[in-house]
């Protein structure tokens, strides 16, 4: 989580805190697009200090590295009445790219995109933003410099990086960038090494866990269970976002959480499978118990871990994020990070539908909203350009929109009401397949 606001730079309150997928999406498509093209124009036009000024009074930011209070952490006093910890990423910037930025920025995708969380074009346009995810808490300043400093000599060797940057609780305008590159799986293994132990750093704050959900400590006190059936808990468990479907199927884009973890468990990766699937078993059944929370592990731990979790830790790790759940919601904190897929019909029943015709079904929704979007996007832009200019080309609105002019063409001439015929057309057909007993593939698909 970051701490986000839109007001201007001289008002440094949070307004709130957003989550690495609503980051993803004020990049990709900012409330006013305007302001970017406008900025991009002051930057090949006008000096630093005038782009400096336009960015503080108008665009929005974040705390990429901490969640706070309010953006002051200098002192002893600011830090601990305004931090209450680290957002879980570490946050890099690339000034005034030499050359075309965008070649520069495919080229980067390739180097670190096996590493990076996201790489995006800078605000101006003309220069990389970049942040890594951490698996480590970072509860100081001293733990910041040593992390920032890691993935610096690790991973950005012959970078001329922007160390203007290199503050705890620096701000970051948040960019426009239709093509931002971002990976919600990647992840920065951080030695323990790199910590210098026994640190006097008196901005230390032990009691915080990173958003990750490093295991925090736990009292010691043992802790008393139900004793539940695991059939009984399956019984009553969501494993998936429930959908209410009132005709056996609704054509309804919606994200959806789903419980999985891996066939085998191996060593290495046992605690982070166990977290990730307590957080989405929380999150789906927030009416479970610490007791039906502990049932659910131990039958995955017995059943698909090789070998077993030792069944102390296995309360210790379950005990821990359990609690730290229901502190962190305490506090109106918490939100779980897992990725959320995209699924567009639903079914009353889906296993009286085959597999192989489901995704057939979904891809040609897909495609259908798919150029529906791009079409939005085409007349909004065409609109803009001229109610700006009075006039627009396809070649325009293609460079506005950074697409091609040839999706432009396919789309310019096409109206809504084209797309809703072509929809219900679909849900008539769809609907005639569900009713139906036979879910072979059909000759329309």
């Amino acid at each position: 989580m970051f701490g986000y606001s839109s007001k201007p730079i001289t008002q440094p309150k949070i307004e709130r805190f957003i989550s690495f997928d609503e980051l993803i999406w004020k990049i990709q498509s900012p409330d006013n697009i305007e302001i970017y093209l406008h900025l991009h124009e002051l930057k090949k036009t006008s000096t630093k200090e005038v782009c400096r000024d336009f960015k503080r009074r108008s665009l929005p930011w974040i705390t990429p590295n901490a969640m706070l209070r309010y953006r002051a952490i200098k002192s002893v006093d600011e830090f601990e009445k305004n931090f209450i910890q680290s957002s879980g990423y570490i946050y890099f910037d690339i000034d005034d790219v030499d050359g075309d930025v965008d070649e520069y920025k495919a080229q980067l995708v390739v180097n670190l995109g096996e590493h990076a969380s996201l790489i995006s074009k800078s605000s101006t346009g003309g220069g990389i933003s970049i942040l890594f995810r951490v698996n480590v808490p970072i509860n100081s300043v001293a733990d910041y410099n040593n992390v920032y400093d890691f993935i610096s000599r690790t991973y950005l060797q012959g970078i001329k990086l922007d160390d203007g940057v290199k503050r705890f609780g620096v701000a970051w305008f948040l960019p426009f960038d239709s093509d931002v590159f971002f990976n919600f799986h990647n992840s920065i293994q951080v030695p323990e090494e790199i910590f210098q132990k026994g640190s006097n750093d008196v901005l230390l704050k032990t009691q915080h866990t990173n958003i990750h959900r490093v295991t925090p400590n736990v009292p010691k006190e043992t802790k008393m269970y139900q004793k539940l059936n695991i059939k009984d808990v399956f019984r009553i468990c969501n494993f998936e976002t429930p959908v209410d479907v009132p005709d056996k199927v609704l054509i309804s884009p919606l994200k959806i959480l789903s419980i999985r973890f891996p066939n085998v468990i191996r060593d290495g990766s046992k605690r982070r499978v166990f977290r990730k699937v307590i957080h989405d078993l929380v999150d789906l059944n927030p009416q479970f118990t610490l007791s039906h929370v502990y049932t659910f592990i131990v039958f995955i731990n017995q059943n698909f871990a090789r070998p077993p979790m030792e069944g102390d830790l296995l309360r210790k790790v379950v005990e821990s994020q359990f609690e730290y759940i229901q502190n962190q919601k305490t506090h109106n904190l918490y939100s779980n990070n897992s990725k959320r897929t995209l699924r567009c019909i639903h079914y009353e029943n889906r296993k009286n539908i085959s597999p192989k015709l489901r995704r057939s079904l979904s891809n040609r929704l897909r495609g259908i909203l798919d150029r529906f979007y791009n079409f939005k996007r085409i007349v909004n832009a065409r609109n803009y350009l001229l109610e700006e200019h009075e006039r627009c080309t396809n070649k325009e609105i293609a460079e506005l929109l950074q697409i091609s002019e040839s999706t432009v063409k396919r789309h310019i001439k096409k109206n809504k009401a084209s797309f809703e015929e072509e929809l219900e057309k679909f849900d008539r057909q769809l609907r005639k397949i569900v009713e139906s007993k036979d879910t072979e593939l059909t000759d329309f698909l």
